[in-house]
């Protein structure tokens, strides 16, 4: 039950390492500081640190979090940021980069942490932030079978809120961290 799941996460620190940013990055880490455990460890690793790097980092009742400013992109730097414990990773579009753009760089990373994973014989758990459903069909049809979330599930929940009002407080209570949860 939920003692057991909550005991295993007091047990067990998790930590998340992010690679990119962009301009969802405070909402996720609200987010994040409302589910996760006191001392869960957040790394945000990208090419340049954005503007409200010092205040970001701070506010935050759960997590410790850090800030890498590396070329993600270049395998080297890559290796040397998944050398730590972390299997845990979220990959953000470029905040600075457009559609199809932001989707190639995204690729090239998966298909580099694939690789790195692979000669190391490790396993990471990957949420990718896509935008085109043909950059999500590729990703199938490549074999890299980790979670992707694209704009069209936003769009498909704005628009059956849009047909029918009443579904605002479901989607609410389930998309949130006082909703509902399943174990």
């Amino acid at each position: 039950g939920k003692k057991a799941v909550d005991k295993y996460i007091e047990d067990n620190e998790f930590e998340l390492l992010i690679l990119g940013h962009n301009d969802s990055l405070p909402l996720i880490l609200n987010e994040l500081d409302d589910f996760m455990t006191k001392g869960s460890k957040v790394t945000v690793a990208c090419d340049s640190l954005p503007e409200n790097a010092d205040t970001a980092c701070s506010g935050y009742s759960n997590l410790d979090m850090s800030w890498i400013e590396k070329n993600i992109y270049e395998r080297r730097v890559l290796e040397e940021i998944l050398k730590k414990d972390v299997r845990n990773i979220l990959l953000l579009s470029d905040g600075d980069d457009e559609g199809k753009d932001a989707d190639s760089r995204s690729l090239l990373l998966l298909l580099q942490i694939r690789a790195i994973a692979a000669a190391k014989g490790i396993e990471f758990n990957i949420t990718s932030e896509m935008d085109s459903v043909d950059n999500q069909n590729l990703l199938r049809v490549a074999n890299v079978n980790d979670f992707v979330v694209g704009s069209k599930i936003t769009n498909l929940m704005l628009t059956q809120i849009s047909e029918n009002r009443e579904l605002t407080s479901f989607f609410t209570t389930l998309l949130t961290a006082d909703g509902s949860e399943l174990y």
